[in-house]
């Protein structure tokens, strides 16, 4: 697997540079799985925040759009995605983002769900309550390998970018 390298124990900062390099690394690392002929769906990173989300809804409990983050800016992180998905055949990418933010600016509960449990990660209860938009656009992109499809299959590879 290809790695982003880390600066200082973190992800680089986002820019130009930064989104040229993961694309390529996620290119690099997705063609090994395409060339072995393995179906690729990609689910797309989810929305980043500068902040820990749980910190901000405990401190303002009345006014929970107090630190949320715009759409776009949220939203950074999960283009190199797009872009590696976009330019390789044989890879798909679910987006569950209109999900996940589908307002503006992206709000950090939904339906009296927590969203996310830190900065960019989603709490299990509202990972669970995306079962049905997965499910449905994994019909939509590869209907084939599902249970019920003409050529169902039993073992799936998942690659995990972080």
């Amino acid at each position: 697997m290809t790695q982003i390298p880390l600066v200082d124990g973190s992800p680089p900062p986002p820019g130009p540079a930064t989104t040229d390099a993961q694309t390529a690394a996620l290119s690099e690392t997705w063609s090994e799985m395409t060339r072995a002929g393995l179906p690729l769906v990609v689910i797309r990173d989810t929305p980043s925040f500068a902040v820990d989300i749980t910190e901000c809804v405990s401190a303002n409990r009345e006014r929970l759009t107090a630190r949320a983050q715009p759409r776009q800016c949220a939203l950074t992180w999960g283009i190199p995605q797009e872009r590696a998905a976009a330019a390789m055949p044989g890879v798909r990418l679910a987006d569950l983002n209109n999900a996940i933010c589908p307002t503006e600016p992206c709000p950090a509960v939904i339906g009296g769900l927590l969203v996310y449990r830190d900065a960019h990660h989603l709490t299990a209860t509202y990972a669970r309550s995306l079962a049905p938009w997965l499910h449905d656009r994994l019909r939509q992109l590869v209907p084939q390998h599902l249970p019920g499809g003409r050529h169902c299959r039993r073992s799936w590879t998942v690659s995990v970018t972080a």
